[in-house]
């Protein structure tokens, strides 16, 4: 891994990366990457102390490898850790890197033996070991899961319709239930622990329009934005309602516990 930090070059400094280039946000750190490729050079772009603004002195790192055999076409940082910047590259060739960034950059290759294409997105489930991955071509299978971190992969493409998959997000509280997004819309699926998913469309207002991004909010409320067709939104939700109150016995009212909240 190459490293050089870079204090006095210009942001706008010549044309890297993509027109609309990869990014991403690990706001546990203050990292923001981006993908920094430039003349058949590969490579990646961490911006750091972007975020104080009462001494605004943003720095830059570029880091290359030569684990990094193709354009980024995917980055993603794993929500869950206070210490750690664990950075997922995926890239244009169909080769999936992991790295500790808050440690010591060494890239790791954890590629599926059935990836082919160009990675679009990755995202982490309910651990740092699910990771999903989706593919955007024609021809190939295009939605792949890990539950031990990389080790291994399922082909979870099911009955989806052979379209480009632009984006990805599981439900956090029923893991059987995904969303993708696609040239056609969104489709989910709510087997998705099944060997074989079976994905229908999730019309629900939007037409067969390129979906680009999925993300999801704090609240659980999901944004999912369009190619040209704007931003719709809606949430995920369990089947099941997960607090039940009941009607408190006469007893109680009378007990010196009463102010405190009373649960099944």
């Amino acid at each position: 891994v190459s490293i050089k930090t870079i204090n006095s070059e210009s942001w706008n400094s010549g044309i890297n990366g993509d027109f609309i280039t990869t990014q991403a946000l690990d706001s546990k750190m203050g990292y923001l990457y981006t993908n920094y490729s430039k003349g058949g050079t590969n490579r990646i772009a961490l911006y750091n102390d972007w975020d104080d603004f009462s001494d605004f002195s943003p720095k830059k790192a570029i880091i290359t490898d030569p684990l990094l055999t193709a354009n980024i076409s995917a980055l993603t940082v794993s929500p869950f850790g206070t210490n750690s910047s664990i950075l997922m590259v995926g890239l244009e060739d169909g080769n999936l890197l992991h790295t500790d960034v808050a440690a010591d950059i060494t890239f790791t290759k954890i590629t599926g033996d059935d990836f082919v294409g160009s990675i679009s997105d990755i995202e982490f489930g309910k651990t740092e070991n699910d990771i999903l991955v989706t593919f955007h071509n024609y021809g190939v299978k295009s939605i792949f899961y890990s539950s031990d971190g990389g080790s291994t992969w399922a082909d979870k493409e099911g009955d989806l319709p052979d379209m480009p998959v632009r984006t990805i997000l599981q439900n956090p509280l029923i893991s059987n239930e995904v969303i993708v997004g696609t040239d056609l819309g969104v489709w989910s699926t709510k087997n998705f622990n099944e060997s074989s998913p079976t994905w229908t469309q999730a019309f629900n207002g939007m037409s067969n329009i390129r979906v680009s991004d999925l993300d999801m909010r704090d609240d659980l409320k999901v944004f999912a934005g369009s190619y040209g067709g704007g931003v719709f939104s809606g949430e995920f939700s369990s089947e099941d309602p997960l607090l039940y109150l009941k009607k408190l016995p006469r007893d109680y009212l009378d007990s010196p516990n009463k102010n405190q909240l009373y649960l099944y």
